[in-house]
């Protein structure tokens, strides 16, 4: 048996009988319930975890119990995403030019009988993004991640999705889809297995990912199951199905339970011609003298140093211009990366790393066998003082690369400069490629290049009140922002202000005020949010960028509407839909159009509200903009349920419900609550509380707090209804706990109690039904409503005035 055959052969996986067993029952147990579950397998390199997952894939396809997808994730960033090459390769798309992605897509989903369009263009930006720094289809992290469960959950529909995610502690991307999965409310429920390995020494190095990992530990549905060293008496078992006598007890000692460090070891021993086949394995040459070598590292630097043995200069430097591009190694892009370092490469090269089992082909050219192979070189490459050349080559390539499709060439070319010294050229670079990141919804990404960022000024020695370190702490908090991160966007904010330079920065600070604004608002603070906002609207003003203005008028009118102020929300709308018309913005009139009509609604002014509604929909339409149009469907059928229309209110909802779950918003749980009002208003209360216990319940994932407010409130007629009074007690503390943190004011609230108070009247409850109509008439109060206010003053006092008796 050569090296080659014993590459080549696939060594019986010795011991680990407790590991396979619970793998396989965690796979059974997915397939009886039917929902998403963790494994992670957790260990030091070498150890196993991957043999481990490999054995159970291999097991799982040869017996048809799971439909299998792979992720893999390089040690340095860059090149391909993880997520988005497994569902390349799920739809055989890789390395097609974007026509035909897009071709290929749209016939998969035909036959999966999808019916949504956008589905195709958004996937085959997924798996082929643009080469822009423009927002693209994925203005949410929700809606990236749907995107890809939307694609195991419909590959999961016969048998068990099963996931193998490679070297997690490289993958936040992957982590995060996987709490996604977990405990996001607009994530679909499907039998999957998420097969994690985890090498847990490299975590040191990568903190975020760690509070990822422990969050996840945290959570029931995920199982760790830990990998250490073979028991000594497997791993010997091990090696003499490699190697024979005295020889396999000194690998055995030297490799202390690691099975690759013993294989690679033997292999290395083998192509050292150190060793020599005998009847059961290999056996040491008479005369040779062995020296084994230390650690995994060490064994790699021996095989690549036998691998070049004789092969002139030129040959180690592709290599490690290869390990400078990534774990997996695009052919194109590298043959463009030699021919720029005068390279010329051997046409067998590729192949001969095959063979000697330094490498395995990919759809695009070739990966590295194992992301300590790649480690190795790069390590070789800083020792030897060549590392920030071959950089420079790579980023001289990135910069000229013409026509080679590259949608993370800014990315790529940042890095690069970075790396080989050329800290002033990288920033604009690194700052495009983070936007980039940004508008792909791939905010831990986008942050980790701002960080880069930010270290190069720091060596360049650029003061703190330089406008790019502003606008670098800007794009962080329209991150943090995005994530709901509320305190990160108080901290950056605070920078900001500190380091802008009166009359020079105002932009930046209005900037950083909007985004506080938003955040103050996804928290639930509508005080704070309004005054941020009007601060930052001020600033804009005064500078006048009018386009800015308008937004932040749109966002302070949303806001004021939430507060009960109906008609500061209409001023606001109005100035903003002035703004938005004189600058010719298509998207700023359909948005502020929507917004009056919420407010016409709320005022009561029916047909005008229907009005804006169309009328902002139409452009919507016009724009192919989903979101605004499920936001206008959702607001027609909203006036059509004022007008007593419940048909016409019940199709609205639902085909308002169908857009927002295609792309992940959160609305689904508004239109959810929406079509529960719907059903008590025609007091349906069984149905209206199957689907308000559903949306609370699911998973144990929490909507916002305002939601959930007003989840509690619609199950108030619901517990009347069926004279549950212990559960109108749970809802109504839970409720009432929750408006006071938000300040949250809405007909519906109002609508909601009143309902609950007279079915709690009609069933001899006075005191529960005076509480609810106190709260329902302090919210017809806040919105202006005084004749509803006089009819809860009649049903409180029982029809006798205020000076009667309450009911």
């Amino acid at each position: 048996m050569g090296p080659n055959l014993l590459r080549l052969r696939t060594l019986p996986l010795v011991g680990r009988r407790h590991e396979r067993d619970l793998l396989w029952k965690s796979l059974r147990e997915v397939a009886l319930h039917r929902k998403p579950r963790v494994v992670l397998l957790a260990g030091r390199a070498g150890s196993g975890k991957s043999r481990l997952a490999q054995w159970l894939v291999e097991r799982a396809h040869e017996t048809g119990a799971a439909v299998i997808f792979k992720a893999f994730h390089p040690s340095i960033p860059g090149g391909t995403e993880a997520l988005a090459r497994m569902v390349a390769r799920h739809f055989g798309c890789i390395g097609l030019p974007r026509p035909k992605v897009l071709a290929r897509i749209e016939r998969a989903l035909q036959v999966t009988g999808v019916k949504h369009p956008d589905e195709a263009q958004a996937l085959t930006e997924l798996v082929t993004p643009e080469e822009t720094t423009a927002e693209g289809p994925f203005a949410s992290l929700t809606r990236r991640y749907l995107l890809v469960a939307r694609v195991l959950e419909r590959a999961a529909h016969a048998r068990p999705a099963l996931l193998w995610l490679d070297d997690v502690q490289w993958g936040s991307d992957t982590l995060g889809f996987v709490d996604f999965l977990l405990r996001h409310p607009a994530a679909p429920e499907f039998p999957c297995l998420l097969l994690l390995t985890l090498q847990e020494e490299a975590l040191a190095d990568h903190p975020f990912e760690a509070a990822q990992l422990e969050k996840l530990r945290g959570d029931d549905r995920c199982t760790t199951l830990a990998v250490p060293p073979l028991p000594p008496a497997d791993h010997l078992r091990l090696i003499e199905q490699m190697v024979e006598g005295d020889l396999a007890l000194r690998i055995a000692e030297r490799t202390a339970g690691n099975p690759m460090f013993a294989v690679e070891l033997v292999i290395a021993l083998v192509q050292r011609g150190l060793l020599k086949p005998a009847a059961r394995g290999f056996v040491l040459k008479a005369g040779a003298t062995l020296e084994l070598p230390d650690d995994l590292y060490q064994v790699w630097r021996t095989r690549i140093d036998r691998f070049l043995d004789g092969e002139p200069p030129q040959v180690r430097t592709a290599l490690e211009l290869a390990a400078t591009l990534g774990l997996e190694v695009e052919r194109e892009v590298w043959e463009r990366v030699a021919r720029s370092a005068r390279i010329s490469l051997p046409p067998n090269l590729e192949d001969r790393l095959v063979s000697e089992g330094l490498a395995e082909f990919t759809e695009t050219g070739w990966a590295f066998v194992h992301a300590m192979l790649r480690e190795t070189l790069e390590r070789q490459a800083r020792e030897g003082g060549r590392w920030p050349a071959l950089n420079r080559l790579c980023a001289r390539t990135f910069a000229s690369a013409g026509p080679l499709r590259m949608p993370d060439r800014n990315e790529r070319l940042g890095r690069h400069l970075f790396e080989g010294g050329e800290r002033e050229a990288a920033l604009d670079p690194l700052w495009k490629g983070s936007l980039q990141r940004l508008y792909r919804s791939d905010y831990r990404s986008a942050l980790c290049l701002l960080l880069l960022r930010e270290k190069a000024l720091e060596e360049l020695g650029i003061p703190r009140n330089d406008p790019r370190w502003l606008e670098g702490w800007c794009l962080r908090t329209r991150i943090h922002e995005l994530q709901g991160e509320l305190e990160e966007v108080r901290h950056w904010t605070r920078w900001i202000r500190k380091a802008a330079r009166p009359g020079q920065d105002d932009r930046f600070v209005a900037e950083a005020l909007r985004a506080l604004g938003n955040a103050e608002r996804q928290a639930g603070d509508l005080r704070q949010a309004l005054l941020f906002l009007e601060a930052a609207g001020k600033i804009f003003e005064a500078t006048g960028d009018r386009i800015s203005l308008a937004k932040i008028l749109a966002s302070s009118g949303d806001v004021a509407r939430q507060q009960g102020d109906l008609k500061g929300a209409e001023q606001f709308f109005r100035r903003a839909l002035a703004l938005h018309r004189e600058a010719q913005n298509t998207l700023g009139v359909a948005t502020v159009c929507a917004g009056l009509g919420n407010v016409a609604r709320q005022m009561g002014r029916l047909q005008e509200a229907a009005a804006l509604f169309e009328e902002a929909h139409a452009l919507f339409e016009q724009l192919g903009n989903q979101i605004g149009i499920a936001n206008c469907l959702n607001g027609l059928a909203e006036t059509a349920r004022a007008q007593g229309d419940f048909e016409a209110a019940e199709s609205g909802y639902r085909k308002a419900f169908e857009i927002y779950e295609t792309i992940g918003s959160r609305n689904a749980i508004v239109m959810q609550i929406n079509l529960a009002l719907l059903l008590l208003a025609q007091r349906r209360f069984s149905e209206a509380k199957a689907i308000l216990r559903d949306t609370l319940d699911r998973s144990g994932k929490r909507p916002p707090q305002g939601l959930l407010a007003c989840l509690h409130l619609a199950l108030l007629p619901c517990a009347a209804a069926e004279g549950a009074w212990d559960a109108w007690d749970e809802h109504d503390h839970a409720a009432r706990t929750l408006l006071e943190k938000t300040g949250l004011i809405d007909p519906d609230i109002a609508w909601s109690l009143e309902l609950a108070g007279d079915l709690a009247l009609a069933a001899g409850e006075g005191e529960r039904a005076r509480q609810a109509y106190a709260l329902a008439r302090w919210q017809w109060e806040q919105l202006g409503d005084s004749e509803k206010s006089e009819v809860l003053d009649r049903k409180i006092w029982g029809g006798r005035g205020s000076g009667g008796t309450p009911v």
